[in-house]
């Protein structure tokens, strides 16, 4: 698999015009545009003395003026998240400076996530966005329930409140909005498929929720999902232990959000699993609205 990244270069002044702060420029990459989210390293924050156990604050200058961006801590990562506020007719590098301080920001992206119905919802100016599916949906009446279902993210909605995504269409029941199954697999040398639902070989479910997040920045949550082989033992056995995280950002616009898909996954299996090379149906899969036609 070809890989691209696009990097958004941050560098560091260490000289301030107050103690116990760190100053710092985000200039452009290749090919990339200021709205979107960047990082920073909390180590450095550090090195410049300051006590990251207390209160800080971020600020841009704007115009020759520092104005307070809001931001957002990854203790995991030991980083601040925050996205770049753009400024009009200019491509040339943003100011930042980093210090301890109580925050006066108050937001206003309503980002916030929402267990309802069996559905964990995302919700971007306090209206759900991006929704994933924890409990069982089974097909309609009369369709085998081999169809059945959780693990999945259904619906997705622009901020106008257009749907963008379908389940089980009636010319493909085991498709679920943005899902990730595989095809071609082999365990133990016997082929295994976790995509086509009807062939009764393998089926990815909802395990448990590994955390959920919601700041200034961005909203999230980290879900458990068993990819489970029905075809190769007597019982069905997991193929595959799979965390999803999904991170929905406020992009500081009301027109538009964005969100980030990972996935990380492992074998239990003594011998592992074999992914084959195929067309389509590698571990994500996306069912767009019934409007969208091939033409």
């Amino acid at each position: 698999m070809r890989t691209i990244v696009f990097l958004l270069i941050i560098s560091i002044l260490w000289s301030c015009n107050s103690e116990n702060s760190i100053c710092f420029t985000v200039e452009k990459g290749d090919g990339i545009f200021f709205t979107q989210p960047v990082s920073f390293d909390l180590k450095k924050a550090e090195e410049a003395q300051i006590d990251i156990k207390k209160p800080m604050v971020l600020f841009q200058e704007i115009e020759k003026e520092n104005v307070e961006v809001p931001f957002q801590i990854n203790q995991k990562e030991n980083k601040i998240w925050f996205v770049p506020v753009t400024e009009k007719n200019s491509d040339g590098p943003l100011n930042y400076s980093l210090r301890n301080g109580v925050s006066s920001y108050k937001s206003d992206s309503g980002l916030s996530e929402k267990k309802q119905e069996g559905n964990l919802q995302l919700n971007f100016q306090n209206k759900p966005v991006v929704s994933y599916r924890y409990e069982m949906t089974y097909p309609p009446e009369g369709i085998d329930s081999i169809f059945k279902k959780s693990g999945y993210i259904h619906p997705i909605i622009t901020p106008k409140g257009d749907t963008l995504t379908r389940i089980q269409p009636n010319d493909h029941y085991h498709h679920y909005g943005l899902w990730g199954p595989w095809t071609h697999t082999q365990v133990d040398g016997e082929r295994v498929d976790f995509w086509n639902l009807g062939d009764g070989m393998g089926t990815v479910l909802f395990k448990e929720f590994k955390n959920t997040e919601s700041g200034d920045v961005y909203t999230s949550f980290t879900a458990a999902q068993e990819h489970i082989d029905l075809k190769t033992q007597k019982e069905p056995q997991v193929a595959l232990n799979e965390d999803v995280q999904v991170k929905l950002w406020d992009l500081g616009r009301p027109d538009r959000y964005m969100f980030d898909y990972k996935s990380e996954f492992s074998s239990p299996l003594e011998k592992g699993i074999l992914f084959e090379a195929y067309r389509y149906g590698g571990g994500l899969g996306l069912r767009f609205n019934e409007r969208w036609k091939a033409d």
